[in-house]
């Protein structure tokens, strides 16, 4: 284990996500910054198309997001996570900023 690891495991959990925002931005600085193979292009694709022809059989994130929950948790006969109160209200527990931007981009759009 790398002694910048060690560092970084002895800040607090709230630290370590600001922390992990700030790499993931100085990595991520633009859509440019980050290769997307032909396969990944075609995935993305094939997507496109299947929601343009039946867009009703989107899923909330909502509904992802407790699908996956159930397939992590349920794998190791885990309790599934609950959503927090300030879950409930639209927080979000990642750093704020170009990363949580990011991820919760068109959301309120149904994208």
């Amino acid at each position: 284990m790398s002694s910048v690891l060690k560092e970084a495991l002895t800040l607090s959990v709230a630290d370590r996500l600001q922390l992990l925002g700030e790499i993931w931005d100085s990595l991520a600085g633009g859509p440019e910054a980050i290769r997307v193979t032909n396969a990944q292009r075609k995935e993305l694709a094939r997507r496109r198309q299947a929601h343009v022809r039946s867009p009703s059989a989107a899923k909330s994130w909502e509904e992802a997001r407790a699908k996956l929950e159930r397939q992590k948790l349920g794998a190791f006969g885990l309790p599934t996570l609950r959503p927090s109160s300030r879950a409930s209200r639209g927080a979000h527990p990642l750093p704020k900023g170009r990363v949580r931007a990011r991820l919760t981009r068109g959301r309120s759009s149904g994208r």
